[in-house]
C-alpha cells in the first residue's frame, strides 16, 4: 500500500501558498495595472532613468553569456 501524499505547506499553514502571479498582481484587473504603469512613466525623472538604465542593462547582458571553447 502506498503512503498518501502530504502537502506540508498546507498542513503547516492551513492554506496553499499564493502563486507568483497572484502574489504580484493580487485581484487587481490588468487594465488598472496598465493605467498605473502609464501614469508612473510620465514622470520625467522616471523617463530619464529608463532612457539610460534600460540600454545599460541590455549592454551588460552579453558579456555574461559564456562563450564556447
Amino acid at each position: 500500500m502506498l503512503a498518501p501524499i502530504v502537502d506540508y505547506r498546507l498542513l503547516i499553514t492551513g492554506h496553499y501558498p499564493m502563486s507568483r502571479s497572484h502574489f504580484l498582481f493580487r485581484d487587481v484587473p490588468m487594465d488598472a495595472w496598465v493605467d498605473r504603469y502609464e501614469k508612473s512613466h510620465q514622470n520625467p525623472i522616471n523617463r530619464v532613468f529608463h532612457t539610460f538604465g534600460i540600454p545599460m542593462i541590455a549592454v551588460s547582458i552579453p558579456p555574461l553569456i559564456p562563450s564556447p571553447g
